[in-house]
């Protein structure tokens, strides 16, 4: 197993009294001409 040397932690800075889908994130990074929007990994 490789060496970890760094853990990224990105927030999409969405406000938590609204709901926001993996569906939601994937037509956001779309919308704004990413391919896909990557990693998803999402925590509720």
């Amino acid at each position: 197993m490789r060496k970890i040397n760094q853990i990224v932690v990105h927030c999409s800075a969405t406000r938590c009294d609204r709901p926001y889908t993996e569906a939601d994130l994937t037509a956001d990074h779309l919308q704004r001409g990413f391919s896909e929007a990557g990693i998803i990994i999402m925590y509720v």
